[in-house]
């Protein structure tokens, strides 16, 4: 019993510390513009990344293996933008009972 007493207590302390720090931290009458959108960023994780981006190194489409990136990039952008066209034929080759019309 001490132990959920003790839970209840630690919960409610720790919520108002935390909103007591966000209030502390977007105080607007101590922050300037600048600084309040650098804590934003810094408490949602929109950090520049210094770290170089990873790329695709190769990419299997088909048994066949491509490492050029313009090569990737263009099976890539082609498996997406027809990604919906290939689910529907899926759809009506797996449920031959609908057509293109049921769905109107």
């Amino acid at each position: 019993m001490q132990y959920k007493n003790y839970r209840k207590i630690f919960r409610q302390v720790a919520r108002e510390a935390e909103v007591n720090y966000y209030k502390g931290l977007f105080d607007f009458r101590s922050n300037s513009t600048k600084k309040i959108w650098s804590n934003l960023n810094h408490v949602c994780s929109f950090k520049k990344s210094n770290r170089n981006s990873i790329s695709i190194q190769k990419l299997i489409v088909s048994g066949k293996e491509i490492t050029d990136v313009q090569d990737i990039a263009e099976e890539l952008n082609n498996y997406f933008s027809n990604l919906g066209q290939n689910l529907v034929k899926e759809l009506f080759k797996n449920n031959p009972h609908h057509s293109s019309d049921s769905y109107k």
